[in-house]
């Protein structure tokens, strides 16, 4: 269990940075995403997991690919 909360901490440290260097606040994102501002709180704090649909549409409504919020190289 504590690999997949340091992974789901990783994931939406990842997820907040992208945000904030794009300057879009947390109800910016959620709507472009189609999510409550509230439902990307928890994704970002690491205290909620998503599901495939919603980091898809995370990263499109940041405009990036989803190995980018993995940190792929």
């Amino acid at each position: 269990m504590n690999g997949e909360k340091s992974e789901l901490i990783r994931i939406g440290e990842t997820i907040y940075r992208l945000r904030k260097s794009r300057k879009m606040s947390q109800k910016e994102l959620a709507e472009k995403a189609e999510i409550s501002d509230v439902t990307l709180s928890r994704i970002e704090n690491g205290a909620a997991s998503m599901n495939i649909l919603t980091f898809v549409k995370i990263a499109k409504a940041l405009s990036v690919t989803e190995g980018e919020i993995f940190d792929l190289k």
